[in-house]
Order: C-alpha cells, then sequence, then structure tokens
C-alpha cells in the first residue's frame, strides 16, 4: 500500500472485539503474514502508524510495511514502495 491507497472498513474498529488482522502476501500469493492491530491504540490514537515486520521464508529476508489506522480505514505509506519492502501487498483486513 502506497500514500495514495485506502481501505475503506467494513465493520469499525471500535465495533470490532479485540481489533483487526492485517494479511500480507506475495504477489504470488505463496507467503502469508498475519498482523493484528489491537483495538485500543487506534482508539486512543486514530491514525498513528503501525509497522508489520515479518519473514519472507522464499528469500529468507525481512519485510517491513507501515500503514495508518483509523477507526473506518487503513491508509498506505510511502515507506511501502523502497527497497525490500515491495513485493508484498495488503491482501485482506479481518475484523473480528
Amino acid at each position: 500500500m502506497d500514500v495514495t491507497d485506502e481501505v475503506m472498513l467494513s465493520k469499525t474498529v471500535s465495533q470490532c472485539r479485540n481489533g483487526i488482522t492485517l494479511v500480507w502476501a506475495t504477489t504470488s500469493n505463496t507467503d502469508f503474514a498475519y498482523v493484528n492491530v489491537p483495538k485500543y491504540p487506534t482508539k486512543q490514537f486514530p491514525g498513528e502508524g503501525v509497522w508489520s515486520v515479518f519473514g519472507n521464508y522464499s528469500s529468507d529476508r525481512l519485510i517491513k510495511k507501515y500503514v495508518r489506522v483509523f477507526n473506518d480505514k487503513v491508509n498506505g505509506d510511502s515507506l511501502n514502495i523502497i527497497g525490500t519492502r515491495v513485493g508484498f501487498a495488503l491482501v485482506r483486513i479481518l475484523s473480528y
């Protein structure tokens, strides 16, 4: 997700019992990473950045992604298109 990307949530974070889960995947959908975003920080600090840090089995490298989470949406950031941060995309947001 780059700075121009925005995903509107079907259920707001405040309506979720615990928060949301960001599902990242390679462009070939072979590696997946699940990153939980708790409800509390989103409620207290709307729009604050969330780092997702996870490993990539296929290339044995560390991936870092950055998004801004609001109560009703998730925004991308220009940091996500730099260097080793490419090749993974946000493919789903789970609300629970």
